[in-house]
């Protein structure tokens, strides 16, 4: 989704248990994640009881402990109003759970966790029960009640609770299908109404009705969606969360939804994926310790130069494209933002002739280094199409220089050299963190 706000927070839900299969997978995924975002200048916000249910986020959360008391981008564990410290606040959940033994959840239904005695995950050592947590400006829980309720009302949205139970039960059939249909919706209805309510309380729900599997299997799913919508409204944040949990999303929402294959300045996949024709794998951003990204948030540096064009490069670009309903997709805006920022795969040799500066002669010079350069690669055609007659080094060298100058008229705000020589110190900065292999 299109998003302007540049600042605004981040809602991490690819932190909730719900999302994570294989935990070291999961971990590098969302150390990667944070330490992108932090970088592109977010606050990264984790729900504070992801970090007992989740041996991944304990991990990032127990890595990153230095960022939470630090103001500066990056980590923050959010917590209800007037709660200061992780341990005041699983003091206040364990009471809110304390009738959860009395859900019916399946043996391996991942709500199971959600109780704070519930796991052996190890917290109070690795991130101490005094940790920092800040408030969220409104109740999750509150909201992700409305949501529901919502959704079990009749409506337009084909993948709402009531379309998904109408489905399974033909009530586009017959009667009795529209009547259990109704009933069920009712009874779930009043159940968010009533005590504490979560997604482990609409499995129960459904359980306690003898749903039938794909019914509860697609229904945990949309649940999943819509509780991940309501912790990004009570947080006022954007959220970024899995694929999966952005394609059953209600089909109309304020709150921006942010996925890996988001064409957005704000989506860390875009961001690395542009970075990767100067040689940065994407999945190095996970190499990254506290201390290296503090470095790079808080000094001056190449990359936060270069941060500043790609933010408003690519803001004005899905601006445009938003305009024009033709936003295209994801590898073709990482292969459009390359060529805008950094020409791209294309002028990965032509990075020498940075050196030479802005000297009167040196359009004519680069033409002549980039002779040597590029025919050999080039096999007689440049970087942009133009032949390169072999023999005939002046009409190379003038065909590489209206080359530059053709790029330089794209870029009127930063010259063609200026360009080449980021490339070069993009790369040097990032192989002394260890961004390059």
């Amino acid at each position: 989704m299109f998003t302007s706000n540049m600042d605004a927070p981040i809602y991490l839900g690819t932190a909730d248990n719900v999302l994570q299969s294989d935990p070291k997978r999961a971990e590098e995924r969302l150390t990667f994640e944070h330490n992108v975002l932090t970088l592109l200048g977010h606050r990264v916000l984790v729900g504070t009881p992801f970090v007992w249910q989740s041996r991944a986020t304990l991990a990032l959360v127990a890595r990153n402990q230095p960022l939470l008391e630090r103001d500066l981008p990056g980590l923050r564990l959010t917590s209800r109003e007037a709660v200061a410290t992780a341990g005041d606040y699983f003091a206040q959940r364990a009471s809110d759970t304390r009738l959860f033994d009395r859900l019916q959840l399946r043996p391996e239904s991942p709500f199971l966790l959600e109780q704070p005695e519930a796991t052996p995950l190890d917290w109070r050592n690795l991130i101490g029960p005094d940790v920092k947590v800040v408030p969220r400006i409104a109740s999750v829980e509150q909201r992700f009640r409305a949501l529901v309720a919502s959704d079990a009302e009749p409506g337009n949205d084909v993948r709402s609770l009531r379309d998904l139970s109408w489905t399974a039960f033909g009530a586009q059939f017959s009667n009795a299908g529209r009547g259990r249909t109704e009933y069920n919706m009712s009874a779930l209805t009043e159940r968010s109404l009533n005590g504490h309510f979560s997604r482990a309380v609409v499995e129960d729900e459904y359980l306690r009705r003898g749903a039938d599997p794909k019914l509860l299997s697609a229904t945990l799913a949309r649940t999943n969606a819509l509780y991940q919508l309501a912790a990004a409204e009570a947080h006022g944040a954007y959220l970024f969360t899995s694929s999966s949990i952005a394609r059953r999303m209600p089909g109309e929402h304020e709150q921006p939804v942010l996925e890996p294959w988001t064409v957005s300045p704000a989506n860390p996949y875009l961001f690395a994926h542009v970075l990767a024709c100067v040689g940065i794998k994407p999945r190095s951003w996970a190499r990254l310790d506290p201390f290296q990204l503090t470095r790079l948030v808080a000094t001056s540096n190449p990359f936060l130069s270069f941060i500043v064009r790609y933010r408003n490069v690519v803001l004005q670009r899905t601006m445009d494209w938003q305009y024009n309903g033709l936003v295209p997709h994801f590898d073709d805006a990482v292969a459009i933002f390359q060529n805008d920022l950094l020409f791209g795969e294309r002028w990965r040799s032509l990075e020498i002739i940075a050196r030479l500066g802005r000297m009167k002669t040196a359009p004519y010079v680069m033409g002549a280094v980039g002779t040597a350069v590029l025919l050999p690669a080039a096999y007689g055609v440049g970087a942009l199409g133009y032949p390169l007659a072999v023999g005939s080094a002046w009409a190379t060298g003038k065909a590489i220089k209206d080359a530059a100058k053709f790029a330089a008229d794209l870029r009127d705000d930063i010259s063609f050299f200026d360009t080449l020589r980021m490339r070069s110190e993009l790369r040097r900065f990032a192989s002394e963190f260890g961004l390059t292999d």
